[in-house]
């Protein structure tokens, strides 16, 4: 692993985005994701992520992860009640372990550092 520091643009991240595919499963649109790293290591993984509009399930977040919201819109529902709307500046921490529906109202395109 390399200790050199990585620094990144946020909107130059956004621009180079590739394709990442489908949640596994999808509610409701055609929700097609993209994401690009700024940094991956075996302890984290930092970079950015979008979705275009649509729905879908989540069933236990993979991981800790911290994110703030670029552009557009999204809800967030857990599966015990709360619903939280997200838009440009909210940031949000989901907990491993998180169940509830994603929701993207507007595209949306976010920052993001995962902890595994």
């Amino acid at each position: 692993m390399s200790t050199s520091a990585k620094f990144g643009n946020v909107a130059q991240l956004l621009a180079s985005m590739e394709p990442s595919g489908l949640p596994k499963i999808t509610l409701s649109g055609d929700p097609q994701m993209a994401a690009a790293d700024l940094a991956d290591t075996d302890k984290l993984n930092a970079g950015v992520w979008g979705s275009k509009v649509g729905s879908w399930r989540i069933d236990g977040w993979s991981v800790n992860e911290v994110m703030v919201i670029q552009s557009g819109r999204a809800r967030l529902t857990e599966d015990d009640g709360p619903v939280t709307e997200l838009g440009p500046g909210d940031a949000f921490f989901a907990p491993k372990g998180w169940k509830g529906t994603w929701e993207t109202l507007e595209d949306v395109q976010k920052f993001y550092v995962v902890v595994y």
